[in-house]
């Protein structure tokens, strides 16, 4: 409702003069998605991506359905390219997309607070998590304390409102009995 008053014109103005800065929010997110599937056609065959996870001595069964294996391509590409095209090319485009939505935000008098949502694995921690490839599980970790640091890093840089709940998480985990994540959605 704000975005409109303040805008002072009716909803398809808003829209028609703002189409260029949603639409580069969609096109970014779009691209991402895109990039995505074709990661995924690149897969030979499935890796092995199911664990297990203590939560108070109970021993849980994660990634049911061996799904998310996109991630496994995207930590091979961030952690084991000698050039690291990969890890440029994420940096920038994540940066843009971070500076471009707190700028949106800032021209309607919004703030945003960036979130880093941790996959499952991460929120239960390493010494919780029992891969049936340990392999994949070191990859895994490296991935995603290198996504922590580059989220970390552009929020330093662009001074933005910023929250890891990567303890949280694990803090959580470690005190219930339910988990927090589902464990045939990784997410």
């Amino acid at each position: 409702k704000n975005l409109f008053e303040k805008n002072n014109s009716n909803k398809i103005i808003f829209f028609k003069n703002n189409f260029k800065k949603i639409d580069t929010f969609l096109l970014s997110f779009n691209t991402y998605n895109i990039a995505r599937l074709l990661l995924k056609k690149k897969l030979m065959n499935n890796e092995n991506f199911n664990y297990t996870v203590n939560l108070n001595q109970k021993k849980i069964p994660f990634n049911l359905g061996n799904s998310d294996q996109d991630e496994i391509i995207s930590a091979r590409l961030l952690t084991e390219n000698k050039k690291n095209k990969y890890l440029k090319f994420l940096k920038k485009n994540l940066r843009e997309n971070f500076r471009k939505s707190h700028n949106l935000a800032s021209n309607f008098d919004s703030k945003i607070i960036f979130v880093y949502l941790p996959s499952a694995y991460s929120a239960f921690g390493f010494e919780n998590t029992y891969f049936e490839n340990n392999k994949i599980k070191n990859l895994l970790f490296k991935f995603s304390s290198i996504q922590q640091n580059i989220f970390g890093e552009i929020c330093d840089e662009l001074k933005l409102n910023c929250y890891n709940t990567i303890q949280d998480f694990l803090k959580f985990n470690e005190n219930s009995n339910t988990p927090s994540h589902f464990p045939y959605n990784l997410h």
